[in-house]
């Protein structure tokens, strides 16, 4: 056999890039879906703020999706929106007085999850790679929903649920 004649730092850099190479393929195989995870509730654009107010501290969310009636996100709401809101956001008008403004404005008065929908969120396809989410991280999302082929969401990845699903491979993909 022939001998050859191999520094430890070349065969350790030969190496990273292996181990590289293989974190990004694996990485291509999965898919966004896989690592996706449901969320605890989703709000309604009639919703009243109350309600809404009630799920997001129940679950400890800073945001939730607000979903059109076919299970389509179309916008979140956040408690950064609620508090900028306000009293009108937490306490909503007694009965008698939404029924006196219905009557005098001919509209209830009530508000609703509708009013304060922030219509910027991110989402990727479930059949998307997971370079799909890492871009969407690496640009700042802090949560990005999943929605499946017509649209409707699937569930939520958070960066925490990226490297708990795949370990140190998505940091060797990254690297």
């Amino acid at each position: 056999g022939e001998t050859l004649d191999v520094s430890r730092d070349d065969l350790a850099s030969i190496l990273a890039d292996t181990e590289q190479r293989a974190a990004e393929r694996r990485a291509r195989q999965q898919t966004c879906g896989a690592v996706a995870h449901p969320l605890p509730a989703t709000l309604s654009p009639e919703m009243p703020l109350a309600a809404a107010r009630a799920l997001l501290l129940r679950h400890g969310e800073p945001a939730l999706p607000v979903l059109d009636s076919e299970g389509r996100p179309f916008g979140v709401l956040s408690m950064a929106a609620l508090v900028a809101a306000g009293g009108a956001a937490t306490r909503p008008l007694p009965a008698r007085a939404r029924r006196a403004t219905a009557l005098l404005f001919g509209r209830d008065t009530a508000p609703t999850v509708g009013s304060l929908v922030e219509m910027e969120f991110v989402a990727v396809r479930d059949n998307a790679p997971l370079a799909a989410l890492l871009a969407r991280f690496h640009d700042g999302a802090q949560q990005v929903y999943v929605v499946d082929g017509d649209g409707r969401l699937t569930g939520i990845v958070r960066p925490q649920d990226l490297l708990a699903g795949l370990g140190g491979d998505v940091l060797e993909a990254a690297a």
